[in-house]
């Protein structure tokens, strides 16, 4: 009964600790180091492996630790298989501030503004001649 934690390599490290201390009777495996294929039923992942079935045949429930699953082709993951979609307040907080800065991008006409330093990105592109 493993759980497969295949994303950013330093928030797993975390989700390792997490694990240790909260739930010590499910290991945990952060990828590539997956251990038996076969005893894998849990995986937490922003993409999922090529060929989902093959790699690991007794998956049970794939968790999106991303924003969504907008990212996941679902053709490849068959129907004894839960998706779930994973929400904590970082990733909320996250979007309404992406969108909050696209939607101020517009408004206030900073297209081409490096919003963190604030300083005009070089717009410029040089064309080769035709001949």
């Amino acid at each position: 009964m493993t759980l497969l934690y295949k994303a950013d390599p330093e928030r797993g490290k975390q989700w390792a600790r997490l694990f240790a201390v909260k739930a010590p009777d499910i290991p945990f495996r952060p990828w590539p180091d997956i251990g038996e294929p076969e005893s894998v039923r849990f995986l937490a992942t922003r993409q999922p492996p090529d060929d989902l079935v093959r790699t690991l045949p007794n998956l049970e429930v794939l968790f999106s630790v991303g924003a969504g699953i907008d990212q996941f082709d679902l053709s490849g993951v068959p129907p004894h298989i839960t998706v779930v979609r994973m929400i904590e307040p970082g990733i909320v907080e996250g979007m309404v501030e992406y969108v909050t800065q696209a939607v101020l991008t517009i408004h206030r006409d900073l297209d081409g503004v490096d919003c963190y330093s604030g300083s005009k990105r070089s717009m410029h592109s040089s064309h080769a001649p035709i001949s």
